[in-house]
């Protein structure tokens, strides 16, 4: 499976154009030199694929591309992805970022 056109826009939106860890614009603007460029990533939070970031064998496949498991992530900064992501019951923490999301509860 992949992200339906309509979790990707809703992703989007509700992230307000922001890594979810950093909170940095993921669209900057143009420049004389460059036009408009999307800098982030469409991330899944727990991967689907074995061996992958956080892959549980148990979470059900159905909701792999679904909007309580998408993240956006910037490009900006390195690092950003070598962050360390836990989970507490539904709560993910990202250490290093001062400050924790409810992702499962707020994408819905």
């Amino acid at each position: 499976m992949s992200i339906s056109d309509k979790n990707r826009k809703i992703l989007w939106g509700k992230s307000g154009n922001l890594c979810a860890i950093c909170r940095q614009a993921l669209v900057i603007d143009p420049t004389t030199a460059d036009p408009e460029s999307v800098v982030g990533d469409e991330c899944h939070i727990i991967s689907g694929a074995k061996g992958g970031p956080r892959h549980t064998p148990e979470f059900p496949i159905d909701e792999i591309d679904s909007l309580s498991n998408l993240m956006l992530l910037c490009r900006k900064r390195p690092g950003n992805y070598t962050y360390l992501l836990k989970f507490h019951g539904n709560r993910l923490s990202i250490s290093g970022a001062g400050w924790h999301s409810s992702l499962r509860q707020a994408m819905m």
